[in-house]
Parts: C-alpha cells; structure tokens; sequence
C-alpha cells in the first residue's frame, strides 16, 4: 500500500513538472515598461509574428520579455529556430537583430491587438487617496490620456512615491487623468512631499484640496458609468504609399522607454524635389537642418522626446541618403580633438558616434558604417561625464521600434496605402501637440478649446501633381470627438447653406464641405472613432468635392472604430 502511494506521489510529481516545465523561446524584444512590452507585441503580430510576454527579474533590474510563441525543447533547437525567425519577411520588415534565446516559464500577459478598443472605467475606491475625510493631496502632472498617467504612477511607486491617477471631467476640457500623491488631514503635512518630489527633480507639485475636485471627479465617474467611452489602438503597418527611405527612417528610431514621443516631423527630400511643390514650411524643423548637412539626402526626420514627469527633452534626427552621403560631415568630427568617440547601437547597428559637451548641452552625431544614414540627438542639462552619456545611451531600447507609441499607429499608419489608379507621392508628415494658440485663433470656440492638448498630425500629398493635405485631430477619446464635431456641425449649421458652404456624406458620417475662396483652398471635414479630419486642396488647382471624399476614403480609419 505504501508503495503505491509512494508510485502516485511521484507520477503526479512528474505529471505536475511536465506541466510548469519551463521551454526554450525566441527572445525578440525586451522592455521594462509593461505597457510598451504589450503594444510592441501587437506589432508584431501584424507582421505574423505571434509572441507572448514574460516577466523576468535580473540583477539589471526588472523586464518584460516579448517572446516568439513557439516553445522549443533544446538550447540548440531554439537557436536554429531564431536563425530562421530573423529570415521571416516580417522580422526584415521590422529590422528584427540581435535576437537571442531564453528559458521561460509560460504565462499570459495579453497584449493588444488590431481593433481592440480602450474602454475607461470610474475612479477605483482605494485606501490611501484624498477624500473628504482626508481632503488635501498633491497634484504632480495632469494628462489628456489615461496610459501615460498610469506610467507615470507606477515611475513613482518605485521610488517609494504613493502616488495614484485621479480621473475628472470639466465641461470646457474634457476627460482629464490627475497624477496625485498622499492624503492628508491637514494642508501643511503637504510639505514634506513636495520637498521630497523637489529633491528627485520633480517641479510644479501644488496642494490639491479634495472639495475643489470633487465635482469634476463624479462628473467623469457619472458619464463612464452610462456611456462607453473607448480609443482604439491605431493601425500597425507602415504604409506602402511611404517611399524606401521614408520607411527606413520609420524603422531606425531607437525607443527610450521614461521618455514619451511629444513632436515628429518626417519629409521625403526626393519626391519634393521631383517638381514644384511646396510644403508648409514656416514652422518646419527638418528644412533648417537640411541646410546643414553634406551629400544629398533621401529623407529626413525630427523627434521631440519629452520625460513629462521630470521635464526632460531631448531631440533626435535621422536622415538617409546614397553610400557615403555623409562621409563629409564623420571626417570633420573625427578631425575635432573636441569630440569624444563612443559607440552607438541604431536597431542592432553600431554607429560610430562622436559628442561634445558644452554648457550642460549634449550634441551628438553618429554615422553607419557606409555612412549612408545619420543619427543626431541634443539634449540639455548633461555634465561633462562620459559616464553620464554612456548611461543615458545605454537607456534606449534598440530592439522595439517608433510603432510602440499609439500616436504613431494612429496617425502616421492611418494614411493611405498605394492606390494603382492615381499618382500619389508623400511629402510631409507633422505631429504635435495642440497648444493654446490653436484656441486663440479660433477666437476661443467652443469646440475648439477641448483640443488644446491633443494630437495633431499634418500630411502632405501630391496626387496627380496637385496638392492635397490633412490634418488630423487626435482626441483619444471617441466621446470627445464626437461632442466637438457636434458643436462644430452646430455652428456651421448657422451659417447660410449655399454651394460653397453645405453638408456632405463621407462613408455615411456627417461632414462638411467649405470651399474658402479668400483663403485659396476648399476643405471637407468630418469625424470617426476618436478622430476629426479635415481634407484640403489648394489655389487654383482645387479638387472637386468628391476628390475630397474619394481621398478621406481611402484613410486607414474606417475599421478602427471601438468596439
């Protein structure tokens, strides 16, 4: 009898180590943001690369690990297999190098895919936060969007900060996600957090008394709770209407994952050299840069990286062109006894980089080995350390890629795919954050105040060797632009109806077309999901109203509508 028990206890110890038994997988990326680690993995399964996450704690500290869903026996089969992964049509779409092997036991963080859609909830009841009973707290940052709040949070939580993210709605702004720290009875028990969010360079934290949010945070709680209020995550291919270097430019952005993508400008030098064309270039960045460069570049890109929460920037370029491009620009830096050589890994290449330092201002620039691409990034407040250098370097996360960021999937991947009947050539894109004086010049109307804070993004097109353009309004939120497009169809409602100035049907959805003689341009604008568009054309080379609509079309928006 006892040896039969003991045969029992050791079959399902043996059944019970097959089960946790821990496989050979395909690392191909790594990430200490969770969040980031889940959206690169949606990528990824665009490209029909499915993955999985896993958590692992190193002595480097913790990450999450996007593996290759195909569990693999031995060290030597998952090398084999890696080989093979790196050929895949998708991991060359994607620049996939360095890819490595690991052990890992199976578990499920799922990760997002095409179509699913964000839905926000009510404020979570939790110890801890301000209340009436404990009305005073600090507000650290506020947010137009619920992820990077929660970022944020969790940033501070590792530093010991008891932080959490309030949700609140105001009638002329809209949703609203609050990053506060502490509860407090009394208001001077606030200082001893504001000195210890000071002395780990956090600036701008305020006392926030619970009574003067109270009403905007059932407001949010309220509407949530009757109404689905959902986002989508964007498209995840890179358009075939983008020229080679264009998307080669897309692919060499390195990811440092505290700092969040605020501004991108891309413009194809080629195709707009290929005729007389012309681009809104009175607050373009990358032309000013241009002029400064050797060779004759293919394409150019700007990026503006901004920590929110500790108000740190940092600026980064990539240009590309013909082998030995910029051959020019390495020799003179390799001649400057000024500079300091370090290496620089771009996407699984290393660039050779050389830096100066002056007055706190870090200026680097890095060539590839045929120096046919550029890197360039600035960035303030750095000592004259070359450690300091090497860890900020070494913080970028070369194996992801730009698409991590929803922004980018829901703008730039958002525009038109190759159509085989017109002649269509990319010129520009612009991406920015509405300011204040977007609202000004709308003399402060009342659906245009709520966009202030919003994403923006601008394109350029010649189609047939006629500019058109876009711009879309990111809202995030489908309530949001939903609210606005009504006041904004409300007050053009109140206008005369005339053949210049009407309503009109764009894939079944209200819009408008306006065709503003005193300004040289028509227009038709609309919303979808989380967007409003506005289509334009120009001067004396106008496209009909139904070339307008015909083009909104073809926009990769239509099946991203939350669900």
């Amino acid at each position: 009898m006892k040896m039969k028990k003991l045969f029992v206890s050791l079959f399902f110890c043996f059944i019970l180590q097959g089960l946790i038994a821990q496989e050979w997988y395909v690392c191909l990326a790594s990430f200490k943001n969770q969040e980031n680690a889940k959206n690169y993995s949606a990528v990824l399964g665009q490209f029909d690369l499915p993955s999985w996450i896993y958590f692992s704690s190193t002595p480097k500290g913790d990450f999450y690990r996007v593996l290759y869903d195909v569990p693999i026996q031995t060290i030597e089969q998952a090398r084999k297999l890696r080989d093979e992964v790196a050929t895949t049509k998708g991991a060359q779409a994607l620049q996939l190098k360095g890819l490595w092997v690991c052990v890992a036991q199976k578990e499920i963080i799922p990760a997002p895919k095409k179509n699913d859609s964000v839905v926000l909830t009510t404020n979570k009841k939790q110890q801890n936060i301000t209340s009436e009973e404990k009305p005073y707290s600090v507000h650290i940052k506020s947010y137009k969007e619920e992820s990077p709040a929660v970022r944020d949070k969790e940033r501070l939580e590792k530093k010991n900060i008891d932080a959490y993210v309030l949700k609140s709605y105001d009638e002329d702004t809209y949703f609203s996600f609050d990053l506060h720290a502490g509860a407090f009875e009394n208001e001077k028990d606030t200082a001893p957090l504001i000195d210890q969010l000071e002395d780990l360079g956090i600036e701008g934290a305020k006392v926030s008394n619970y009574a003067d949010i109270k009403d905007s945070i059932e407001q949010y709680n309220s509407i949530v709770d009757k109404t689905t209020v959902s986002a989508s995550q964007g498209n995840f291919e890179i358009p075939d209407s983008f020229s080679k270097p264009v998307q080669k430019i897309i692919a060499e952005y390195p990811i440092n994952p505290d700092f969040q993508l605020e501004k991108l400008e891309i413009f194809d030098i080629d195709l707009y050299n290929k005729g007389e064309r012309f681009i809104d270039d009175y607050d373009s960045i990358v032309l000013g840069i241009c002029q400064d460069l050797s060779g004759e570049p293919n394409a150019i890109s700007y990026a503006l990286y901004n920590d929110v929460l500790y108000n740190r920037q940092f600026e980064y370029i990539v240009a590309t062109g013909p082998e030995s491009c910029f051959i020019e620009m390495k020799d003179e830096l390799e001649n400057n006894s000024s500079a300091v050589y370090i290496p620089f890994n771009v996407k699984g290449q290393i660039y050779d980089c050389w830096y100066t330092i002056e007055e706190k201002y870090l200026n680097l620039k890095g060539f590839s080995k045929t120096c046919d691409s550029i890197v360039m990034l600035n960035s303030h407040d750095f000592t004259e350390e070359e450690e300091e250098v090497e860890a900020f370097l070494n913080d970028f996360t070369n194996d992801s890629s730009i698409l991590v960021y929803p922004q980018i999937r829901k703008n730039l991947l958002t525009l038109p795919k190759k159509n085989p009947d017109v002649e269509r050539d990319f010129i520009q894109f612009k991406l920015y954050q509405v300011n204040e004086s977007y609202a000004e010049n709308k003399n402060y109307a009342i659906w245009a105040i709520p966009i202030v804070g919003h994403w923006c993004a601008d394109n350029i097109y010649y189609q047939n060797d006629k500019r058109i353009s876009t711009s879309f309004f990111d809202l995030d939120y489908d309530y949001n632009a939903n609210k606005i497009h009504k006041l904004f169809m409300d007050k053009h409602y109140e206008s005369a109806l005339t053949e210049n100035n009407h309503p009109c049907n764009v894939k079944n959805r209200g819009g408008w077309f306006v065709n503003q003689l005193f300004l040289g341009s028509n227009e038709v604008s609309f919303t979808n999901g989380v967007y409003l568009v506005a289509i334009n054309s120009y001067y004396d080379e106008f496209f009909t109203e139904e070339e307008l609509i015909s083009f909104a079309e073809e926009l990769q928006i239509w099946d991203l509508d939350a669900k």
